[in-house]
């Protein structure tokens, strides 16, 4: 036999109370009384409730991993088209992540000429006024900062979709078990 368990919890510092649902199974055993949690329902009074809501989580995290997931291919594709010798010449082809490009370009603190070479294969190099010291100039790599922001903006997609996909297969794998229960076990109070 099961039952849905309501289960209210008081926050100490609000002082405000939350109740949950819990999916109960009931048995008797040798002439005592078990009691096992089957599932945790969350503020969902009822197993279909619950698979529901489950269902329409999933669907909005499959959207935004969508998103994120064209947002990294057009980014390597604007990636590769623009800078494609570079990245062959520099890092065999690849994408690089952001420390590697960045380790080439400023080996130190400071640039070194091996950063500053590294940074003009990127083009459109501008000398601008210094803000600093009035009347002189410094060497601006424009081509490698568009190169470094969009690699940035190439691997912050990669990891949201990673970190989407993970957050996807932990809620499948509580929608099928939720859903085994509702086919096969208990699926309603009783």
């Amino acid at each position: 036999m099961s039952f849905v368990r309501i289960k209210e919890i008081v926050n100490k510092e609000t002082g405000k109370t939350y109740r949950y649902h819990q999916l109960v199974e009931y048995n008797r055993q040798e002439g005592r009384s078990q009691q096992k949690v089957v599932a945790h329902l969350g503020e969902h009074c009822t197993l279909e409730d619950a698979i529901a809501e489950l269902r329409k989580r999933l669907q909005e995290l499959e959207a935004k991993r969508h998103e994120h997931r064209e947002e990294e291919d057009k980014y390597a594709s604007d990636i590769a088209l623009k800078y494609s010798p570079q990245l062959i010449k520099f890092h065999g082809g690849r994408i690089p992540p952001q420390n590697e490009h960045h380790a080439l370009a400023w080996p130190k603190p400071w640039a070194t000429e091996r950063g500053r070479r590294y940074m003009r294969e990127f083009g459109r190099v501008e000398w601008k006024p210094s803000l600093q010291k009035e009347g002189q100039t410094y060497e601006a790599y424009l081509g490698y900062e568009t190169f470094g922001s969009w690699v940035h903006m190439y691997w912050w997609h990669k990891n949201k979709v990673a970190e989407l996909q993970g957050r996807i297969d932990r809620l499948t794998t509580k929608l099928n078990k939720f859903e085994g229960l509702s086919t096969t076990g208990p699926s309603r109070a009783e």
